[in-house]
């Protein structure tokens, strides 16, 4: 038997919890609300599902097959087509059609095999997004003589616990955080 989980709080929290007690699906859809770690939200689950509309690179769906999941998600302007091989390692599709979204997450629910070898083929994007390579693209960006020290600040951060993965970041900040900013400063290239 089937449950949906659903992760993350917003203005439609109140709504959604009326709309589940109103269908009767509360032992089949659960709003968890923010989540303490990683494992929590993607650990032992089948697979993962985005009705996001728009994200410049959505974490999420890296986050979901760190965990081996394959995923489902609208493939809009940009983002879910450089981290979701369609039909390899998730399905993605129309934007904003709820049905094809639906149609998506029963194909993984009914076939197996299907869920399966995505969840395998996770391994696909997971490497093209490990810290080893994206430093290795990241390091001819730099000057010679910040490398090391930039490098050796990046190996002590881990950005929201992810396991190995490192986010993509402009050489100016402008895609970058806090953490990232202070890297940035200390090594003298902000």
């Amino acid at each position: 038997e089937w449950t949906i989980e659903i992760y993350g709080m917003g203005e439609e929290f109140d709504s959604l919890t009326n709309i589940i007690n109103k269908l009767s699906l509360t032992d089949r859809v659960a709003l968890k609300g923010e989540y303490n770690s990683l494992s929590d939200a993607y650990g032992e689950k089948s697979f993962y599902v985005s009705s996001s509309l728009y994200e410049g690179l959505p974490l999420t769906l890296l986050e979901a097959m760190e965990y081996k999941l394959p995923v489902v998600s609208y493939n809009y302007h940009c983002g879910p087509s450089e981290i979701v091989v369609d039909g390899i390692n998730g399905i993605l599709v129309n934007n904003k059609s709820i049905k094809s979204l639906a149609e998506a997450m029963k194909q993984l629910v009914v076939n197996t095999e299907l869920r399966i070898s995505m969840s395998k083929n996770t391994i696909i994007t997971t490497q093209k997004f490990k810290k080893e390579a994206i430093l290795k693209k990241w390091y001819k960006t730099l000057p010679e003589d910040k490398q090391e020290a930039y490098f050796k600040e990046v190996e002590n951060w881990r950005p929201r616990g992810y396991p190995d993965l490192v986010l993509l970041v402009s050489y100016n900040g402008g895609f970058g955080c806090t953490q990232h900013t202070d890297i940035l400063k200390k090594v003298g290239l902000e």
